[in-house]
Parts: C-alpha cells; sequence; structure tokens
C-alpha cells in the first residue's frame, strides 16, 4: 500500500513526476519480505524501465542491535552465564563487534552479496567467534 501511496493517487493515477517518489533503496532490519514486496509493486507500476534499480539495504545497525539485546537476555534469563569469564558486559560488547566486523567485510570487502565463496567464509569465521572467546583458537 506504501509503494503505492508513493506513486499514484486514490484513483490510481500517477501522482506526476514532481509529486512520485520511486524509492531506490528500501532499509529493514531482519524483515526482507516487505521490502522486496515494495520493491516488486514499484516495478509493477511503473514497468520494466526500473527493472533492478531499487535495492535492498539491511540495516546492519538495527541487527546489531538485536544481537546485543539478545545476548543481554540471555544472561538476565540464566544467570549461569553471568560472571566476570562469561557473558560480562565487556565480552558482549566484544562479541557483538566481531559479528559486525564479520559481517562487514563480507558485505563491503569482498565480492559479497551472492558470492559463495564469500558467503562459506563468512558464516566460517561467524562459527568461529564464540569458541575463539572461549579460548579455543582451533577454528
Amino acid at each position: 500500500m506504501m509503494a503505492r501511496d508513493l506513486l499514484v493517487d486514490k484513483k490510481g493515477n500517477y501522482v506526476g513526476d514532481n509529486r512520485g517518489i520511486f524509492a531506490k533503496v528500501v532499509t529493514s532490519d531482519n524483515d526482507t519480505q516487505a521490502p522486496f514486496s515494495f520493491i516488486r509493486e514499484h516495478n509493477q507500476l511503473i514497468g520494466t524501465s526500473v527493472d533492478n534499480v531499487a535495492k535492498h539495504l539491511p540495516d546492519n545497525g538495527h541487527v546489531m542491535k538485536c544481537d546485543n539485546n539478545a545476548l543481554f537476555k540471555i544472561r538476565q534469563d540464566d544467570k549461569s552465564y553471568s560472571g566476570v569469564n562469561l557473558l560480562s558486559n565487556l565480552r558482549i560488547k566484544c562479541l557483538v563487534s566481531e559479528i559486525k566486523e564479520v559481517v562487514d567485510h563480507y558485505e563491503y570487502e569482498t565480492m559479497g552479496l551472492g558470492d559463495d565463496v564469500a558467503r562459506s567464509v563468512c558464516l566460517q569465521q561467524l562459527e568461529a567467534i564464540v569458541p575463539h572467546q572461549c579460548g579455543d583458537h582451533s577454528k
């Protein structure tokens, strides 16, 4: 509905170049269904001239905040994770920082999204973060 409202009036007529808004970048948190639906609706309204123009850009900052909050919730819900050498504030900050670094590298410094080799390397690095924080350097 929002995608339509940016381009057409209540009667379904194009609102004009001075009022119509084409979303070239659609940002969201972990949700991908809504942004892709939004982009698809814009493409249907405008036509083939905008095929492959609009992109979905995940809100990595929001995702990292959710990671951070999830780790604090684990510690709150299960006191066995509390303590100096467990999920301390500093350790949570380190974990979230390392996750962000790996994801940023995958997204911006390698072939990135869609590249199977880069994705595999990213997943291997993510898999190694928690064991590494626990002193296990085997990965």
